[in-house]
């Protein structure tokens, strides 16, 4: 049986999950239906829900009614083949009346404008719907000039959630640490030389090595909201690791010439990456040039370019051994 199909990507840096639907309601062999929820920061719960209701098929009442209850922050976005003239449409089918009636008895909202989503007829098909909790953020809908099949590609705009990352961590071993550490552990004494005595050497002193390991080892939290890492050649790594020698040397010494190494060294490594971030964002515009509805980097590029002007709240954060840095220069000097 051919159907719609329905999918839903979530960044893998948030805190998501599959929601299982015969936890909410009964679903029928002809519902296409799946969702996921999105953790907020004040530990509240978005549900977003991707929906194809075939041109036969009664559309599932109870689902609606069931996900509204169950969730106050919802957005359900999908092909439901429904015509209502509420939504802009030129008549009413059946499934229409029963989703607007749906829509009221839930308090829920559509949230497209009078462009038609489908290549074929003027009808509205592809409808964006969400619970009134979600209105604030609403920020804009439109019909792309892109074809999916014989339906238009829809894009919705919500600004200014607040999402919980997921935090990833790291850790490094400060050897200067783990060698006092172990010099602090006991010695290990062979009174006489034996299989066994040998035997019970070896294991104290890997003991000793694992526990200065475990105690020499700091462990590092962080969000990184930033867009994504620009590959470095190694030849940049290597400048970027003299950098952090030079730098070092110079805090010991203070001394004029080395500040002067110093910063000669900044400015190039500097100068080197502005060109790499610069010849970045050409080639993306250069690949926007073919764009591809299926090529998600042009996704992202296209809502790189919707939210040019809008300040950024989002920051790199950093747990130190249970101790937040946010600081730019704090966070490196971490490192």
């Amino acid at each position: 049986m051919k159907g719609g199909g329905v999918a839903i990507g979530v960044k893998d840096s948030f805190r998501s999950k599959k929601i299982e639907l015969t936890d909410i309601c009964e679903i029928n062999e002809n519902d296409e239906i799946v969702g996921t929820e999105i953790v907020l920061n004040n530990n509240e719960t978005l549900a977003i829900f991707s929906i194809y209701n075939r041109p036969n098929s009664v559309i599932n009442d109870k689902f609606f009614g069931k996900v509204r209850a169950k969730y106050r922050n919802l957005i359900l976005i999908g092909d439901l083949n429904c015509v209502n003239q509420n939504w802009y449409c030129n008549s009413n089918n059946a499934n229409g009346l029963k989703l607007a009636q749906i829509i009221e008895q839930n308090n829920l909202y559509v949230l497209n404008n009078d462009s038609p989503t489908y290549s074929r007829g003027s009808n509205i098909l592809d409808l964006t719907i969400c619970s009134e909790a979600m209105l604030g953020f609403f920020d804009d809908f439109r019909v792309l000039d892109t074809e999916i099949s014989d339906h238009y590609a829809t894009l919705s705009s919500f600004i200014s959630l607040d999402i919980k990352k997921c935090t990833q961590s790291a850790k490094r071993i400060n050897w200067d640490k783990f060698r006092y550490q172990l010099d602090k552990k006991p010695e290990v004494n062979i009174v006489a030389i034996t299989p066994e005595s040998l035997e019970k050497a070896i294991k104290s002193l890997t003991e000793n090595i694992k526990n200065a390991m475990v105690e020499a080892t700091v462990t590092y939290e962080f969000k990184n909201n930033k867009s994504a890492f620009i590959i470095i050649p190694e030849s940049v790594l290597e400048l970027v690791r003299t950098k952090r020698k030079l730098r070092k040397i110079f805090q010991k010494s203070q001394l004029p010439e080395h500040k002067k190494i110093l910063n000669a060294v900044s400015y190039k490594v500097s100068k080197i990456l502005k060109k790499m971030k610069m010849n970045k964002a050409k080639g993306e515009f250069a690949a926007l040039a073919n764009f591809n509805q299926s090529d998600t980097k042009h996704w992202r590029l296209v809502n790189k370019l919707e939210n040019k002007g809008k300040q950024s709240k989002e920051s790199t954060e950093l747990k130190v051994n249970d101790v937040k840095i946010t600081k730019n220069n704090e966070i490196a000097e971490a490192f």
